[in-house]
């Protein structure tokens, strides 16, 4: 459940990439506080995707020592 969740969070945060550097890239430009909106936002959700692999990562590693 927790991989399946990642993976989604991933390919959601690849799309808000390629939206802002491609499509939305004239329009972000055109403003100075939309840009830095846009980009901070990915910038943190990319930084929760990395806490959420972090945690599964943490998780795998218990679930494996008490299997022993």
């Amino acid at each position: 459940m927790r991989r399946k969740v990642l993976l989604q969070l991933v390919m959601v945060l690849l799309v808000l990439v390629v939206l802002g550097a491609w499509p939305l890239a004239g329009w972000l430009s055109g403003n100075m506080w939309l840009f830095l909106l846009w980009w901070g936002a990915s910038l943190f959700y990319g930084l929760m995707v990395i806490l959420l692999a972090i945690y599964d990562m943490l998780a795998v590693f218990k679930e494996e020592r008490e299997k022993l």
